[in-house]
């Protein structure tokens, strides 16, 4: 959970103002009693500012969204991963909405509408927590179901009243779980069976019929709800990686199943006296995990997957398509099988929701961006923040700047992979990147509105950029070596610094000497200009992957760097000391790129046990000083002239580009904000 503060400049006159009014309302009390629980004072002399530079929607790979047809034959999916989302089409377009905006939620969204058109979605989010969301006719009402096991699909029905009811593997026991609402409060039960995929129904009674798959007995075990008692029956002595459950018009079970030998594809029924056991396809394809079934007019069943749609008339199993992989299906007003997958492109990153009728075309109906961890943050002289990053999803190179109060956001180049960029931003406030496609070095100036596009040379991976004095670009990249690139009359020139090189990172000086961090055989020190370098071994017989190199004020180097030859990977730090390098370890995790302050003080930003801290180089040694909660990401930091520090980096909960800003304040008290539902 992130941690999130409101930050009042003016807090004695906030509580003296709030105790006023407490007075006279008699509840004196109740401001000591808030004041211990939620007032904190702060020793530390900086509070943080969060603000989203890019809400990107991220859709999870191997996850498939929900489609189902309204009473109106309208459809509906529901989708999510980075938020819960619902679209529905009324006849002319689609419209998309954020159902819960917590982040981190959507995965496994199972949606169904009861007979007053509203529509139900149950969901997990990225941790063990199933939740519902249900349409009233005027706003979503969200309850907290369980905990479920990660990655554990939910299954979900609606019965005659249009509540809703739910079956999942709960955590941390692992049991088939059912639970259902009564009008008032939630009602639930231990089905005794061992869960794997579960899927339910209701018969016209609203008498719950589960199937699911026993992973350590290997069986299909099918349980329904009979005069008060669970009853349970073995379907199938197989492991059934993918279940899907169906009744027909008799009350009787239908059940699509695959196996996880070959794998097959099978379907079984009860007549009224035992299982009718059959085979759709012998051998699908691994992924083939997610089975839909459904049946339509006159019991005739449906049955899709990866690789195959068939239908079944006359016990004759009839081959249609080829489905799709990770997709879900509902019947239209013609029995015929509509879809809703996530579009993946070449990297396997889910770019939107497609809705493809049986007879049509597939329709976005909803766009993602996956950006990518890799990030540059540069200020202009101004000190507006400006970030360079990359959309996996829709394999862009963007650039986002903020030159008041709202982000600015922008398409800088199609690129199919991010094999490195880096960011400046010259006098006049406007970019310059570098960056790899995997085979050229290219260069982009914006010049206004309008991006200038060079190729520098031919390279793989890894490049960083400075800008003199005079706002001329200088290039560093590896190939075949630690290379360097200016421009010269009109054209690139370039050069060998050293011969092996791999991350690295550059900064020029105000005599316009350029200095350069890199690893290559060891971590090393370049410094120099055009055929004139001195480098120096910063440290041998460690694998050192360089985070960021700057200057003092008197034009000493601090490198900061991680330590992949220890696990976990710690952050380590060097500083040239006249001839000497001194090198110390700050802590375990990974930092950004160091910056240092007016006064000297060497600031990082570091990820380390699920949180930011941020890392000072005091006189006697480093303090740490947390700042929130936060997973694996790249992280980029700049500081002003007047030393408040700036950094990005992209939440792996929400799965937004953000940015953390400092404000320093005296003797303020800070609040937790509030969040509604």
């Amino acid at each position: 959970m992130r941690n999130r503060f409101t930050y009042f400049p003016h807090a004695g006159l906030f509580v003296w103002v709030i105790a006023c009014v407490m007075c006279v309302m008699g509840l004196q009390q109740s401001l000591v009693n808030a004041a211990s629980t939620v007032i904190q004072e702060q020793n530390d002399t900086m509070g943080w500012k969060f603000s989203i530079v890019e809400d990107a929607k991220y859709f999870p790979y191997r996850t498939s969204p929900d489609i189902q047809y309204d009473g109106l034959s309208r459809p509906h999916i529901a989708y999510g991963g980075d938020k819960l989302y619902h679209a529905w089409h009324d006849g002319t377009v689609w419209h998309v909405e954020t159902v819960d905006d917590s982040p981190g939620v959507g995965y496994w969204a199972v949606l169904q509408i009861n007979e007053a058109n509203q529509p139900i979605i149950v969901y997990t989010d990225y941790s063990v927590n199933l939740k519902l969301a249900w349409w009233t006719g005027s706003e979503w009402r969200r309850y907290s179901v369980g905990s479920a096991a990660w990655q554990s699909r939910p299954a979900l029905a609606v019965d005659s009243q249009g509540y809703p009811h739910v079956a999942y593997r709960n955590y941390p026991d692992f049991d088939l779980t059912y639970v259902y609402w009564t009008g008032s409060s939630w009602t639930e039960q231990i089905v005794p069976s061992d869960p794997g995929r579960v899927s339910l129904a209701l018969d016209d009674a609203d008498r719950p019929h589960i199937v699911s798959s026993d992973w350590d007995a290997h069986t299909l075990t099918y349980a329904h709800w009979d005069a008060g008692n669970w009853v349970t029956d073995t379907v199938d002595s197989v492991f059934a990686d993918g279940t899907s459950m169906a009744l027909d018009s008799s009350g009787y079970p239908h059940i699509a199943y695959i196996t996880d030998s070959w794998p097959q594809v099978r379907y079984a029924q009860w007549d009224g006296g035992q299982w009718v056991p059959g085979s759709i396809e012998n051998s699908v394809s691994s992924d083939a995990w997610l089975i839909s079934l459904e049946l339509g007019e006159n019991d005739i069943p449906h049955v899709m997957y990866e690789g195959g749609y068939w239908t079944r008339e006359d016990d004759v199993w009839t081959h249609l398509g080829s489905g799709c992989l990770y997709c879900s299906f509902a019947l239209n007003q013609l029995d015929e099988p509509d879809r809703a997958y996530y579009l993946y492109n070449a990297s396997n990153y889910a770019y939107g929701v497609g809705y493809s009728p049986w007879d049509g075309d597939v329709e976005a109906v909803d766009l993602a961006g996956y950006l990518n961890q890799t990030i540059d943050l540069a200020l202009d002289g101004e000190e507006r923040p400006f970030v360079s990053y990359f959309d996996d999803a829709n394999h862009r190179l963007k650039l986002a700047n903020r030159p008041d109060t709202a982000w600015e956001i922008s398409e800088v180049t199609p690129i199919l992979h991010d094999y490195g960029h880096a960011l400046a931003v010259d006098s006049v406030g406007q970019p310059h990147l570098s960056f790899s496609s995997g085979s050229v070095i290219s260069y982009a100036h914006r010049i206004s509105d309008t991006w200038d596009f060079m190729d520098v040379a031919n390279g793989s991976y890894f490049t960083d950029i400075a800008l003199d004095s005079e706002d001329t670009p200088h290039i560093t990249y590896s190939s075949s070596g630690l290379q360097y690139a200016y421009w010269m009359s009109d054209t690139w020139h370039t050069e060998l610094v050293e011969s092996s090189s791999g991350p690295h990172s550059i900064m020029l000086d105000g005599d316009g000497t350029l200095h350069i961090a890199h690893f290559g055989s060891a971590l090393r020190y370049v410094y120099g200009t055009t055929e004139n370098w001195t480098g120096a071994d910063v440290l041998t017989g460690t694998y050192a992957l360089p985070a960021g190199l700057t200057l003092d004020g008197i034009g000493n180097p601090h490198i900061a760097y991680t330590n992949q030859s220890v696990w976990p990977p710690s952050t380590e730090y060097a500083v040239q000391n006249g001839t000497q390098w001194l090198t110390e370890n700050v802590l375990e995790g990974e930092c950004s790129n160091p910056v240092v302050d007016s006064d000297g003080t060497v600031h990082l930003i570091c990820l380390s046990n699920f949180e930011f801290v941020h890392a000072q180089r005091m006189a006697d040694g480093w303090t740490f000083t947390p700042i929130v909660d936060a997973y694996n990401t790249d992280i980029s930091l700049a500081i002003t002239k007047d030393d408040h520090l700036m950094f990005a980096y992209h939440d792996y909960l929400s799965y937004d580009l953000m940015l953390a800003e400092v404000i320093t304040y005296d003797n303020a008290i800070y609040l937790p904000t509030i969040f509604s539902p």
